[in-house]
Formats: structure tokens, sequence, C-alpha cells
């Protein structure tokens, strides 16, 4: 991403809010895969440049994401990223 802030003036982006375990799978739960990949693609394409995501952590017994039992691992549930060669 370019930066933010251009001399003195601030450019201005926008984005989106879409937590990995909201994005479509063939197991139930987000990955980070290439339906992801794809999601990132019409991203770029409608003019968008950021992507937020929720925290990646186990959760805790409420089930936030903000609320996890370490901030150091991450959650077994969120496949990693392949990307065929």
């Amino acid at each position: 991403m370019k930066g933010i802030t251009n001399g003195d003036k601030m450019n201005r982006s926008a984005g989106i809010l879409c937590p990995v375990f909201s994005i479509p799978a063939n197991q139930g739960i987000g990955d980070l895969g290439q339906k992801t990949i794809r999601m990132i693609d019409i991203i770029a394409d409608t003019g968008y440049s950021i992507w937020q995501i929720l925290p990646l952590q186990m959760t805790g017994p409420t089930h936030s994401p903000y609320q996890t039992y370490s901030s150091f691992a991450g959650a077994i549930t969120i496949p990693v990223l392949r990307i065929p060669t």
C-alpha cells in the first residue's frame, strides 16, 4: 500500500471490514485460500485499498475475537494459505 501521507496532505482511502471467518470456504469457515485471493482481487477492482480483519486468535468463552486465551497463538480453525504453483 502506498503511503497514507503525501507531504502535509493526507490521502483518503477506503476499505472494508471483513473477518476471515466470514469468507465462504469449502470447510464451512473462512480460510486463507483461493476464495480469499479472489475476494482481495474484487476489493482492489472496486477501488478499495484496505482490508481490515478481526484478530485471528482462539476465542475465549464469549466467542469474541477480542477476548482470547492467548495474544500470541493463532486460531487453529483457519487453514493456512496455499497458493497453487
